[in-house]
């Protein structure tokens, strides 16, 4: 997980570590952003942020969005956004990247309209997600898969100590078959409250894909937002054009691996969108 450059150009001196807002914004919807590991949800949260009614956290509460934990995940968290201190997440002002994100987000917190959370995993709690948050909306990101399987690969082989060497294409092929089963399921179940969203077609830079995010947020599209996205995908060209870190034979094996009826499930649900 890469933090983008900033887009808030010129703006009001950050907070200070003793004065990160406290309470929830009165009236905010809840937002909820998933998908499987290496589908852009980092970066599409990013852009998410860019809209001054925006504000998701990155992976602000990760640690409790599993089945084991997923209890503990409420609205009272939220206003309790900006202490570091729960244990909830590795991803802090700690680090110089977060430091200027979460500052970002602070500055607009008390005018934010939508709050929420950005974890990969959500996809594996929805039902109690949805539960806790009767109100919230989920937004999924859908990629296609030899990337995903690729990306996980190439992390897999650097040896990082956050990156096992366990989660590798055949590790990201199942975690991607997972995604799309929940993603099914959570458009079935609740279609009024889930947008699943391609990858491909949101990072094209094609602005209808931001107009179609915006709908299904009930947002009014602005000309700043736009500008940000814009930027952000201006390199798209270059980013479709990496070929995935897989041999022959992962390949292979990862398209062995694919569940096909849920991926084509997905891709109906994306072309209906």
């Amino acid at each position: 997980m890469t933090a983008p450059a900033s887009d808030g150009g010129a703006s009001a001196p950050a907070p200070s570590p003793r004065s990160w807002p406290s309470g929830r914004p009165e009236g905010a919807r809840f937002l909820f952003v998933g998908g499987c590991q290496r589908s852009g949800t980092t970066e599409f949260t990013w852009i998410l942020n860019a809209h001054p009614s925006i504000g998701l956290g990155m992976e602000r509460f990760k640690r409790l969005a599993r089945p084991r934990t997923v209890h503990r995940y409420r609205p009272e968290l939220f206003d309790r956004m900006f202490a570091f201190d729960d244990g909830n997440t590795n991803v802090t002002p700690d680090a110089p990247e977060w430091d200027r994100f979460y500052r970002q987000l602070a500055r607009k917190w008390p005018r934010l309209r939508i709050i929420g959370d950005k974890v990969p995993t959500f996809f594996g709690v929805y039902d109690r997600m949805a539960a806790a948050f009767p109100d919230a909306r989920f937004v999924q990101l859908i990629r296609n898969p030899l990337p995903v399987a690729g990306s996980w690969a190439g992390r897999a082989r650097q040896g990082r100590e956050s990156w096992p060497a366990e989660n590798d294409h055949l590790a990201g092929i199942r975690a991607w078959n997972e995604a799309n089963a929940a993603a099914v399921a959570m458009a079935e179940a609740r279609p009024e409250r889930f947008l699943a969203v391609s990858y491909e077609w949101f990072f094209s830079g094609d602005r209808a894909a931001l107009d179609h995010v915006a709908g299904f947020l009930d947002l009014e599209m602005r000309a700043d937002w736009a500008t940000a996205y814009e930027r952000r995908t201006q390199h798209w060209d270059r980013r479709r054009a990496r070929r995935p870190a897989l041999s022959a034979a992962e390949a292979d094996a990862v398209v062995a691996g694919i569940d096909w009826r849920a991926w084509e499930a997905v891709r109906a649900l994306m072309r209906s969108a």
